[in-house]
């Protein structure tokens, strides 16, 4: 890595710089990489899916469960409103202890499959991503808009490129 750097490989020897968010260009751009060679292309989802109106009756979470995605932002949040429900689906494994430390309104569900996936996005009232660093493109809130799901996320780096404040 520093010998590429040092001979300039990323800068030189690039045609196109691809970025997911806008607010990736601007660090790019910071870092001295040409303006004119770098473009934003967004994830997204190919899979059609239609928007449910099932119960919805947890505010829910999906993705890895860890430290920097803000699991624990929205543990304390269910505290502090013990009558609605939360769900958190992902594997818990590198915060084995994490379950015992929720209260009785927070549920994990563990890993689900695509079926058991979409499942749980029916049953969300909206869907929150509490990150604690910088995302890059979590396919988690393309999944949800599709579904007509309101999401309440972090704004920081690029999830305020993705969720549009008052819209989605």
């Amino acid at each position: 890595n520093w010998g590429a750097r040092k001979g300039r490989f990323f800068l030189d020897h690039v045609d196109v710089f691809a970025t997911l968010t806008e607010f990736q260009k601007k660090i790019l751009i910071r870092e001295g990489y040409p303006v004119e060679q770098i473009v934003v292309i967004p994830n997204m989802v190919t899979d059609a899916v239609e928007e449910s109106s099932e119960n919805r009756d947890y505010v829910g979470f999906a993705g890895r469960i860890s430290k920097e995605k803000g699991i624990q932002v929205l543990i304390d949040a269910s505290r502090r409103i013990p009558d609605i429900q939360f769900r958190a689906a992902g594997n818990f494994e590198r915060l084995p202890n994490l379950p015992t430390q929720a209260p009785k309104n927070f549920k994990f569900v563990g890993h689900l499959a695509k079926e058991s996936l979409d499942a749980f996005y029916a049953g969300c009232r909206m869907f929150v991503l509490p990150s604690t660093w910088f995302e890059g493109f979590p396919i988690v809130l393309v999944e949800t808009m599709l579904r007509g799901i309101p999401i309440v996320c972090s704004r920081i780096g690029g999830l305020q490129d993705i969720v549009d404040d008052g819209v989605s």
